[in-house]
């Protein structure tokens, strides 16, 4: 059906709108004052076709509500198992974003019986980076970069730049806010079947800076010897920088250790890896107020 301003495919047909040309430059061209396209695939639609004003594109969904395909040698993208707002998928990338306050923002507000959540963002690869935050800052280099990943876990949400500490927060990879922890970093060790035990399993990798000697320091001192405690089963190979938090179930120190690795084992065996750990000066216990 057509009037003089507007133009309604009725059906019944499988496709109310199409092109079959390869001498058209562009498909669908259209503009609009609130959206420029507005996509919906509902089984009960509420038939209210309403989108934010500025929208270049919308989509709405039972499943996903706006796919992107930027491989075209690749096979048809099949349903996710949970509701996603925008799949990306291509050959190298993804999805790719970039802007003046945000490249890709997502939110979820999914929630189960039990309360479990969803996921904002995911990022997914077989190879390469889940997921990739690059901050490059000024193009002219007069302003630092602001922050590469930024994650947030709280009630009351803070801003990330804070006045107090922005220019400490500047030319950050990750920054980490949250009401219990900033961040939280957990290996997932895989056992060696030859060996016995995991290869390696550290929790961070700090890498070492190349420092040149400062003249001024002060001489080198040695502790008084002590009898050496019983060393936790640590892993056999390590890079320096690796730290690693252990709970001692030996005969050793009870508690909590950090240990960092100084020296790579030499050569390709796993042997001669050497570990320290972290020692503190004074110990306080916690206690409640009377």
């Amino acid at each position: 059906m057509s009037s003089d301003n507007q133009w309604t495919a009725l059906g019944p047909a499988a496709i109310g709108f199409q092109t079959d040309a390869s001498r058209i430059a562009y498909g669908v061209n259209v503009q609009g004052t609130t959206a420029g396209v507005y996509g919906e695939s509902l089984a009960n639609s509420p038939g209210s076709r309403q989108a934010p004003t500025g929208t270049g594109v919308c989509g709405l969904g039972d499943i996903v509500g706006v796919i992107g395909q930027g491989d075209p040698d690749g096979p048809v993208p099949t349903a996710p198992e949970l509701q996603t707002g925008v799949m990306g998928l291509g050959g190298e990338i993804g999805v790719s974003g970039t802007g003046d306050s945000f490249g890709v923002q997502g939110q979820s507000f999914f929630e189960d019986a039990e309360g479990s959540k969803g996921t904002g963002v995911q990022g997914t690869s077989n190879q390469g980076v889940g997921v990739w935050g690059v901050s490059s800052g000024d193009v002219g280099g007069q302003i630092p970069p602001y922050i590469g990943v930024f994650g947030s876990a709280q009630f009351n949400s803070s801003d990330p730049y804070p006045v107090a500490n922005f220019d400490r927060n500047r030319a950050t990879g990750v920054l980490g806010i949250g009401d219990n922890y900033g961040g939280a970093f957990q290996a997932t060790p895989q056992l060696d079947p030859f060996a016995g035990k995991s290869p390696t399993f550290a929790n961070v990798q700090l890498t070492p800076i190349d420092l040149p000697d400062n003249p001024e320091s002060a001489p080198a001192t040695r502790f008084p010897p002590q009898k050496p405690p019983i060393a936790p089963d640590l892993p056999l190979v390590g890079q320096p920088g690796d730290m690693i938090m252990v709970n001692q179930t030996g005969r050793g120190v009870q508690g909590a250790q950090l240990w960092v690795c100084l020296r790579p084992p030499p050569g390709s065996r796993p042997a001669g890896t050497l570990w320290a750990r972290v020692t503190f000066d004074y110990l306080y216990e916690t206690r409640p107020m009377p």
